[in-house]
């Protein structure tokens, strides 16, 4: 299930899927990340990490991704795929590489911020 879900949210929660793959939040999609898991309560969203978002430059990447990890707390129904439909430039592929390098589970907002504050864009 790829692309703009709004409209059958309500039919994914009921359905008997464990696994709704690939979920796109906006700006792409049109189903916020804290939206789908709160409708979604026993299903693991595998996401995709919105391609436009990477045309934004390396910081708000890695903004981005750290704001989906903190709608995601504690983050064990999530699983991220850094899509690369189009051609992504390499320095915001590393901004999510280096990010997910810090990640563990579970998460908190105190892990997050830990590496908000430690991965900065080198110019």
């Amino acid at each position: 299930m790829d692309g703009r879900l709004k409209a059958l949210a309500q039919t994914i929660a009921k359905s008997e899927i464990d696994v709704v793959e690939a979920f796109t939040p906006p700006p792409m999609g049109d189903l916020p990340l804290d939206d789908a898991l709160s409708l979604w309560k026993r299903k693991v969203i595998w996401m995709n990490y919105p391609s436009s978002v990477y045309l934004s430059g390396p910081e708000p990447v890695k903004n981005y991704l750290l704001d989906l990890l903190e709608m995601a707390i504690p983050g064990e129904r999530l699983m991220l795929a850094a899509s690369t439909e189009i051609r992504v430039p390499e320095e915001c592929l590393r901004v999510v590489a280096e990010v997910m390098r810090e990640v563990t589970l579970p998460l908190s907002k105190q892990k997050i911020d830990n590496i908000r504050n430690k991965i900065r864009f080198r110019s």
